[in-house]
């Protein structure tokens, strides 16, 4: 990745419907002038429900989509960051093998923001976050990246209000840097706006 002078939090999760958005979306209403990007990595073979057709209509290696129609169509992620409150929203889709490239083109057009919320898990392998938040259900198979982008990740999210996570997770970042989703949750909802990423840290109490 170029070098930036941007603040970027980055969102991921175990699986698909763990609650990516939501949580970004609450990150985004606490920080006041923030962008964001909505990360989706196309394969031929699309893990997801082949309906939305996104894999199937990218037509070159990475696309950054800005169209205000398209992010705000309803019941899609992009429309529920631009209600949260982010300034600008773009959504990047790129092949898996271009998404360090589909990275710095789009990072690029949030310079002069105080800062970036990213939700796509696939991100970390391709940067260093300022904070890292992976949101996992212990309750469903963890996609292996997960395990991949541990040293990466500053706080472990646990969607599931009563199954543990697996030790060799917690082990690795120790259990202060581990939450429970609806924990999060409610200290964003309750929070005031934020004026920086030192001050999201100390109401999340992450190091």
């Amino acid at each position: 990745m170029d070098e930036l002078t941007i603040t970027i939090i980055v969102v991921g999760g175990s699986r698909s419907g763990v609650g990516k958005t939501h949580i970004a979306s609450l990150l985004v209403r606490c920080l006041p002038a923030w962008g964001a990007l909505k990360v989706t990595v196309c394969a031929d073979d699309c893990p997801r429900d082949k309906r939305c057709k996104v894999c199937a209509n990218l037509e070159t290696q990475f696309a950054i989509i800005s169209n205000s129609q398209v992010l705000n169509q309803p019941n899609t992620d992009t429309a529920r960051l631009i209600t949260a409150g982010a300034t600008k929203v773009l959504w990047l889709q790129a092949r898996l093998e271009a998404l360090g490239e589909g990275l710095d083109c789009a990072l690029k057009q949030f310079q002069g923001y105080p800062g970036i919320v990213i939700e796509g898990t696939s991100t970390l392998r391709h940067l260093n976050a300022d904070l890292a938040i992976v949101i996992i259900d212990p309750m469903h198979a963890i996609k292996p990246i997960v395990f991949d982008i541990l040293p990466r990740v500053h706080l472990i999210l646990n969607s599931s209000p009563d199954a543990e996570l697996p030790p060799r997770i917690v082990h690795h970042l120790g259990i202060s840097r581990v939450m429970k989703l609806v924990e999060v949750e409610q200290l964003l909802y309750n929070s005031p706006p934020l004026r920086s990423l030192d001050d999201l840290k100390a109401v999340l109490n992450v190091p």
